[in-house]
């Protein structure tokens, strides 16, 4: 709140039990009113102005000044939890500049059509527009007029100190709005979407962080192994006692099994809806990609620190590494236990099949 006659009232005038104020950055005449408030958790904020109702010593762990900096820029970037490819965005300008450059790749890709709007008159015309290059943007800090009130007067404007602005973007080819462009797995998702290995899970996001079940497992494995465009032949049913004919990815998981690289969960079943490990992938990834017969070299023990040479799919997992394809899960662990992502799926099946 940059008002400088109005404060942050927190209790107004019937008080608040055990509220918890963390993480503000509060800019105005007084920055903050406590009223008649009990149990009060207050950490991690920024006070510009004075402040009522407590003392910094009651609440240290907060920063405190009693006028604005003159120097600085800050700058809050928060993705709308509600909405794909929106997100709101507030410029505390204290070097006044006429304009200030804004990082957008948080939240956006590449190829990705944005708009921006004054958030204090929605309706006008967008402030800015284009198609991001991955480049900063550069947004202005003058010549933006506030929304008219019903029945009062226009309000000064609040630049260049103090602007905000509501953003909205429209994906661009093979992207997807949970994956910006400073996401570390971008490249593998855009190059797994460009071939047509994956178009993510539905509404613009690719749900990087989710697991991949065996069935989704043998859809990406064949798409890559064989093209976009492969069809494998209609299923029987009659291959795993799990997997009906009608049954997701069924056809794909029959053919994974007619092409030798996997032969199911055992007792005739495939296991469909189970999530894939990262040992299991390694097996999956080599035998797709080189061959069904392919067998790796003996395994040493030695790559990865939880990776004996005894561990199940050890040999497949240190031939991973060494063509590259895999680099582990950090600290000289792979992890082979844990469940692969969809991100991780994305990077294993780029480098494995050679996509660009």
């Amino acid at each position: 709140n940059q008002a400088q006659v109005n404060a942050n009232n927190l209790g107004y005038t019937t008080g608040c039990t055990n509220p918890i104020v963390t993480g503000n950055y509060l800019d105005g005449g007084t920055a903050l009113s406590l009223n008649s408030c009990s149990g009060v958790t207050m950490t991690g904020n920024t006070f510009i102005g004075a402040i009522s109702g407590f003392s910094q010593s009651q609440f240290p762990s907060n920063s405190y000044y009693s006028s604005p900096p003159t120097t600085g820029l800050q700058v809050f970037v928060r993705p709308n939890a509600y909405e794909a490819g929106r997100a709101n965005i507030t410029l505390y300008n204290w070097d006044l500049q006429n304009s200030v450059l804004v990082d957008l790749s948080s939240l956006l890709s590449v190829g990705t059509y944005y708009e921006v709007r004054n958030a204090q008159n929605y309706f006008a015309p967008p402030v800015l527009s284009g198609t991001y290059d991955g480049n900063p943007v550069t947004f202005p800090m003058t010549g933006l007029t506030p929304a008219t009130p019903v029945g009062v007067a226009t309000p000064a404007p609040t630049g260049p100190r103090f602007n905000a602005f509501i953003l909205t973007s429209t994906l661009g080819p093979y992207e997807f709005y949970d994956v910006p462009q400073s996401n570390p797995y971008h490249a593998a998702i855009h190059t797994a979407a460009l071939n047509g290995i994956t178009a993510g899970c539905g509404g613009g996001d690719f749900c990087p962080d989710a697991s991949v079940s065996r069935a989704q497992m043998a859809v990406f494995l064949l798409k890559a192994e064989h093209g976009a465009a492969y069809s494998p032949p209609p299923a029987t049913g009659n291959v795993f006692s799990d997997v009906p004919a009608n049954a997701f990815a069924a056809a794909w998981i029959e053919q994974l099994f007619t092409e030798g690289i996997s032969g199911g969960c055992g007792d005739e079943d495939f296991c469909p809806n189970a999530p894939i490990t990262r040992a299991q992938m390694a097996v999956f990834l080599l035998k797709a990609s080189q061959g069904p017969g392919y067998t790796p070299p003996t395994a040493s023990g030695t790559v990865f620190a939880d990776v004996p040479s005894s561990g199940f799919a050890a040999a497949w997992i240190e031939d991973l590494a060494a063509r590259g394809i895999t680099a582990g899960c950090g600290g000289e662990n792979f992890c082979p236990a844990s469940f692969n992502t969809r991100a991780q799926m994305a990077v294993f099946l780029v480098r494995a099949f050679g996509l660009s």
